[in-house]
């Protein structure tokens, strides 16, 4: 900077910004939630490509909020690493303070409730995998223990080839 006081309204809209762009990420990830649940191909695939180029756009928000940050800790003399939203706002924030805080208390809750649907779009994707491989091993007949059959003589016994079974005790 050129010794010259960081415009906090500047901070306050990258805030904004990132705030709706956590919104819209945790809106795709809501969507992908419904795409993983229906096994819509598609829709995973459009709601992928969507979540990439949100997070790129969070990232490049970020950026700029931390270059911000940075300016602001060259012309106070404060550690940058110090510079939280509380700090600025405490220091700085004037007439913005309340609008600061806010904006970081939405931002922290949207991130923790993204973070969780992403958790748990996780698992849905990992038992999905884990359910088509059985059922692949179980159709090229590598699943783990033999399916019980009827011997020739009616008793129970173990099948003896080792041919495709779609139909097991798991499904």
């Amino acid at each position: 900077m050129d010794g010259q006081a960081p415009n906090l309204q500047n901070l306050i809209e990258i805030l904004k910004h990132e705030l709706a762009l956590h919104k819209q990420l945790f809106d795709v990830l809501k969507a992908e939630r419904a795409a993983l649940v229906d096994v819509d191909l598609k829709q995973i695939r459009e709601v992928t490509f969507a979540k990439e180029g949100l997070l790129a756009d969070i990232q490049r928000e970020e950026v700029r909020r931390r270059r911000w940050v940075e300016g602001l800790s060259d012309y106070s003399g404060i550690a940058a690493a110090e510079l939280s939203a509380e700090k600025i706002a405490e220091v700085f924030g004037g007439l913005e303070r309340e609008q600061l805080v806010n904006l970081r208390n939405g931002l922290r809750y949207l991130l923790l409730q993204a973070r969780d649907a992403n958790l748990e779009n996780q698992k849905l994707t990992e038992n999905a995998l884990r359910e088509s491989q059985l059922m692949k091993e179980n159709a090229l007949g590598m699943g783990g223990d033999r399916a019980a059959t009827y011997g020739p003589r009616g008793n129970m016994g173990m099948a003896k080839d080792r041919g495709s079974r779609i139909i097991t005790r798991e499904a």
